[in-house]
């Protein structure tokens, strides 16, 4: 493996680093909720459009970035204000917020990618079980975590 820490500038080496992490899937949340919402959410699928460990980037036309966020970083943070807005991205496929504002709107409604509604399907404590996963994710202590 060539060394590139002299060629990468600040910052981008631990970036290189949670990104690695991130994509091998060896990270699991050690409480019993996490690990639930983690299960669910591989099983639902939603690591295929928001990336490995909800890295996001996966492409998305027709979307305001191009891409479909990710559970962590400048994106989540703009998408979800908080835990009831979480709810309604898992429920409804889209927050409230978003949903009934003219602009944001349009564009949703035009990705080519959709976010499920999945309260249509998903018992209450299923919900609560994906939201602790995603904030989970978000707050992004799987960083620190050690590769088994």
């Amino acid at each position: 493996m060539p060394a590139y820490e002299p060629y990468l500038k600040s910052g981008e080496l631990e970036d290189l680093v949670a990104y690695l992490k991130a994509i091998s899937g060896l990270q699991f949340p050690e409480d019993e909720r996490s690990a639930e919402g983690m299960q669910l959410a591989y099983e639902l699928g939603c690591f295929r459009c928001h990336g490995p460990m909800g890295s996001g980037g996966v492409a998305n036309p027709g979307s305001l970035k191009g891409y479909v966020p990710g559970f962590w970083g400048p994106d989540y943070a703009e998408l979800v204000e908080n835990d009831e807005e979480l709810r309604q991205w898992i429920t409804d496929g889209v927050s409230r917020r978003l949903g009934e504002h003219p602009i944001a709107s349009r564009i949703i409604a035009g990705q080519a990618l959709k976010m499920p509604a999945y309260g249509a399907f998903l018992e209450e404590q299923e919900i609560e079980s994906l939201m602790i996963a995603v904030k989970w994710l978000a707050e992004g202590k799987w960083r620190s975590m050690k590769v088994p």
